[in-house]
């Protein structure tokens, strides 16, 4: 025969059991800088997530979307020459000046590479940049790979 009519929905079943927590994730922000370090030595800021350097503002700071951790920081430098050295200190903060924190680290002319695994905690919404000082350097141009985890 031809078939019934639709009956009526049942009860909402049991809530089934809760799925493993995620991975967590983790944030990486990272850029590039090229300039040079020729004169005396100086302060400047650089932004950890684009080309910009110059004196702290807007334009040379990220925004942490998500809280996280911030975990680890690693400089890379190309063509420092002579006795130079570049100190790069991790600033946070929610308006600017942001603030220094304990993440920190040095390159040279004879060290190309430095990290820092520092532990900062980082809140939705808060600001951050490097604050670089640096000695004399060379006539040439020198190049920064900087890189930040947050997880």
């Amino acid at each position: 025969g031809p078939p019934g009519i639709q009956g009526e929905q049942g009860e909402q079943g049991e809530q089934g059991v809760p799925g493993p927590p995620g991975s967590g994730g983790k944030l990486m922000f990272f850029a590039k800088h090229t300039f040079s370090l020729n004169g005396a030595g100086a302060t400047t800021f650089i932004s950890p997530i684009h080309i910009e350097d110059g004196p702290e503002g807007a334009e040379l700071v990220g925004v942490i979307p998500v809280p996280c951790t911030m975990t680890s920081m690693a400089i890379r430098q190309f063509g420092l020459t002579g006795a130079t050295t570049a100190t790069f200190t991790f600033r946070k903060g929610t308006a600017i000046p942001l603030t220094d924190t304990a993440m920190a680290c040095t390159v040279s002319s004879g060290t190309a590479f430095c990290t820092d695994t520092d532990t900062i905690v980082m809140n939705t919404g808060d600001l951050f940049t490097f604050k670089m000082v640096y000695t004399a350097g060379g006539s040439s141009s020198d190049t920064y790979l900087t890189t930040l985890i947050c997880e």
